[in-house]
């Protein structure tokens, strides 16, 4: 699987990913589409995609990404006690 650039198509709304960003590598991060404030413009909104983690947050930033896979379920991971 490659990255894809968030220029191109992004995640879905809530969806958890793994995310590469030049300044601070690579982290898991959950990826949300936001409306902010337009600021000089009363009651008007721009769109954002943003990706958050413990380490805080990127909005529209050169971000590349890719889907994480489904976590095994308890049957397929096995008993480990």
């Amino acid at each position: 699987m490659r990255h894809r650039a968030i220029s191109g198509d992004l995640p879905k709304d809530g969806q958890c990913v793994l995310i590469w960003f030049e300044h601070t590598g690579y982290n898991i991060s959950i990826y949300n589409r936001s409306e902010y404030p337009a600021g000089a413009v009363a009651d008007t909104t721009v769109p954002c995609d943003v990706f958050h983690d413990m380490g805080g947050f990127l909005t529209d930033e050169d971000v590349y990404w890719m889907p994480l896979p489904t976590p095994p379920t308890a049957e397929e991971f096995g008993d480990r006690t």
